[in-house]
């Protein structure tokens, strides 16, 4: 929208920018009214250029006006669209401003929004909003962003608070003047920002004598500004009603301890490295800001908690990824009739009994890694899965079709502890009774999800559990299934406790699903000769292996240094924390490894019930101080203990692939590895890593000595392992194979 002093037409950093004509009054603010022109001028002027130019998407940010152009640029051309909410733009974000208007506009706000091909929601406060209003949307949840590089901590002063806001009464700054007024503790003020509430909170100032400087607009690209922020050691936003505020992210960055407003999108946003108090609270402000004057630690912690926050979440290739992966699903649309593939590509229903309960999760994210890239390839994929209390029940994230059916399994269900937990008989009785129900449930719930969506082909994961009512599904539904094979539901494992496939209540099940499924696939050559044992025919089994997304898990950018953060020799895993992952092998090596190398370190990232174990382990050991037990980690922030390591070990017993030796070879780390499972073919030995016997913490600790010893080898093994991980184990080959086995019994099921 076009504003006085500004150029119609120009191109800033590579971007083309076109001026709409308004009428826009207020650099700060803008009145329905006044954007009534652009919509007109811009409809107009964008469909002339669609008609002379071949888009595969148009991605419109705020519903309105933004949205409004994107309807009707849809009604008149076919061009689908996306629109990125911003918070105003949603009923009931801020309604003691715009309460009447979206009152009046909603029925057109709800044919705009339902109409778009996707709602991105940089948070899941502003996503609920907008499912209040309609749940006849497709949403996915996309954060903010920040240039990471944008402010660094300086030495900072402890009297310095900062706030940077727009000056509106929602914003809350008059709630910290009440709150400065109240206090003990002098501090430096400087707030910065502007708008029509300005005026009063600078005569709210001078009553309460608070020695605040109100810089009015500071430029944000400005020195003052960049001085303000790295300079603060208290950053306070206490905003009634915000989505995902960058305000906060460049605080974050710089290194501020930080009060913001619970029950908001910033509560999103800052996560446990902040202070949070309720909106309009004087009082708890006070609190908060007495509690960091009494402690200088807390203040150092919290802007390193959230600086570090912000590197591993928000930074903007990440989101940038997340951006694109969603476009991807649009770059086969036809350039005359702007229409989706959909019509033409499979829709592909997936039954699973596991699968990530939101899009940062860390469980099953390898199945949700194939789901996305095969909407990435033009395919519709709607999940459905057992929901815990408090999920959502239907949503969408990166493009996949999430639908759950109410069911909490027990925790001695869940994935990992049904296949390695002893237990009596009558707890056997009660655990087929549980999973019959589960069966029952998954049934019925895929019967109606796949005809609602007229699925082309079952495709689901695990033989067990899942398997027995993915091949009642596909029956039901007269078409073909595929099932994947992980390895936990075909491995033995007998002297580690693992026998899980050949119990008496287990394997004629078992045995009948992998015979009746339409086709299997196998995440290695171990993996199907497992399965083989199990009962499958080999005729309906095709290796396909897992893979890693190489996007993400790539080398360390040029000029940077990762390991400055953990030293010269830290030795990364990632595992779940089972004894199956033998991570007491490797506690155990670099036990023995820490005499030569005294900063050796030891980071860990996972979970599971064996983890009181291990960290005793490395407590009797001496090596607790040395020892970092991270739980889980989200799937963005691995690349930086990959990149910030030696040398990635993957110490297990049992293992179908080994995913974490993929992202770490993508990311040009050597890998130490044990010959268990299909390890060997992951990682080549002598090449791009070592491949050792399992169970041998010596064999570890030997391979691992090499490598920390010769930083040329480290070198050589890991651009060789990037090279490899490339040729075979990108997500986007692994996914072609699979369209390879729809296409061969899409054709078989034809005949």
């Amino acid at each position: 929208m076009g504003f006085r002093g500004l150029p119609t037409s120009q191109n800033a950093d590579g971007v083309n920018i076109r001026r709409m004509p308004g009428i826009r009054l207020h650099m700060s603010t803008c009145y329905f009214p006044e954007m009534i022109p652009y919509v007109l001028f811009t409809v107009l002027a964008v469909r002339r250029r669609i008609r002379s130019t071949q888009y595969s998407i148009n991605h419109s940010h705020f519903i309105f006006p933004g949205g409004i152009v994107c309807y009707f640029l849809k009604k008149l051309t076919g061009l689908p669209y996306i629109i990125t909410a911003h918070g105003s733009d949603v009923p009931n974000y801020n309604p003691n401003r715009f309460r009447l208007l979206h009152r009046i506009l909603r029925p057109f706000w709800r044919r705009v929004v339902s109409n778009a091909d996707l709602i991105i929601c940089p948070s899941k406060s502003i996503e609920d909003l907008i499912k209040k209003t309609t749940t006849q949307v497709r949403t996915q949840i996309i954060p903010n962003a920040i240039d990471t590089d944008k402010f660094k901590p300086r030495e900072k002063d402890p009297k310095n608070l900062l706030v940077v806001t727009r000056m509106f009464e929602r914003k809350g700054v008059q709630y910290l003047l009440r709150a400065l007024a109240g206090t003990s503790g002098a501090f430096n003020v400087n707030i910065v920002g502007d708008g029509p509430y300005l005026h009063e909170l600078k005569a709210m100032g001078q009553e309460l004598k608070i020695d605040a400087h109100f810089w009015g607009h500071v430029d944000n690209d400005s020195a003052e500004l960049k001085a303000l922020y790295e300079t603060a050691s208290i950053f306070v936003f206490t905003s009634e009603a915000e989505n995902f505020p960058i305000v906060l992210l460049e605080a974050m960055i710089a290194g501020a301890a930080i009060i913001t407003s619970s029950g908001t999108g910033c509560a999103e946003v800052v996560g446990d490295t902040a202070l949070l108090v309720p909106v309009r609270d004087p009082e708890a402000i006070a609190s908060a800001l007495d509690n960091l004057t009494r402690d200088p630690d807390l203040v150092a912690r919290l802007g390193k908690s959230a600086r570090e926050r912000v590197i591993s979440r928000f930074g903007w290739d990440g989101v940038i990824d997340q951006h694109i992966d969603v476009y991807r699903q649009f770059e086969h649309n036809s350039p005359q009739r702007h229409r989706a593939t959909a019509s033409k590509s499979l829709r592909i229903l997936c039954p699973t009994y596991w699968y990530p309960s939101y899009a940062d999760d860390t469980q099953a994210i390898y199945v949700h890694d194939i789901n996305r890239h095969l909407v990435r390839q033009g395919h519709q994929v709607c999940v459905v899965a057992p929901g815990r209390p408090g999920i959502p029940l239907r949503e969408t994230f990166d493009g996949v079709e999430v639908v759950r059916f109410p069911f909490e399994l027990p925790e001695d269900l869940t994935y990992g502890r049904v296949a390695q937990s002893k237990v009596t008989n009558l707890a056997k009785l009660n655990r087929l009774y549980i999973m019959a129900r589960y069966l029952v449930a998954q049934y019925r719930a895929s019967v109606a999800e796949g005809r609602r969506f007229q699925a082309d082909i079952v495709h689901g994961h695990w033989a067990i559990p899942t398997g027995p009512a993915l091949v009642a599904i596909a029956r039901k539904l007269q078409i073909p299934s595929v099932i994947t094979m992980h390895g936990g539901d075909v491995y033995v494992n007998v002297a580690e406790g693992y026998d899980f496939p050949t119990r008496w209540y287990v394997k004629p099940v078992l045995e009948w699903t992998l015979r009746s499924a339409s086709a299997l696939t196998a995440i290695s050559e171990d993996c199907k000769s497992h399965a083989l044992h199990a009962g499958a025919r080999e005729s309906s089994i095709t290796v396909v292996m897992n893979g890693a997304d190489l996007r993400r898990f790539s080398p360390a950018p040029e000029g940077t240094n990762p390991r400055a953060e953990f030293g010269p020799h830290m030795i990364f895993a990632c595992r779940q924390l089972f004894p199956r992952k033998g991570i007491r092998f490797l506690i155990e090596a670099v036990a023995a490894l820490k005499p030569k190398y005294p900063d050796i370190r030891l980071i860990i990232a996972g979970d599971g019930f064996e983890r009181p174990k291990l960290e005793e382990l490395a407590r009797t050991l001496g090596i607790a101080e040395a020892t970092q037990f991270l739980g889980w980690c989200a799937n963005k922030e691995l690349p930086r203990y990959y990149r910030g390591c030696a040398v990635s070990v993957i110490p297990s017993l049992e293992e179908g692939f080994g995913i974490p030796a993929a992202e770490a070879m993508g990311c040009e780390i050597p890998v130490v590895a044990t010959d268990a499972g299909g390890l060997p073919e992951v990682v080549e030995d002598g090449v791009t890593g070592f491949v050792v016997p399992k169970g041998n913490s010596a064999a570890l600790a030997k391979s691992m000595d090499r490598l920390l010893a010769d930083a040329a080898l480290r070198d050589k093994m890991g651009k060789a392992g990037r090279i490899r991980a490339l040729q075979r184990f990108d997500w986007d080959r692994s996914v072609e194979k699979f369209t390879e086995v729809y296409a061969s019994i899409l054709v078989g099921n034809r005949s």
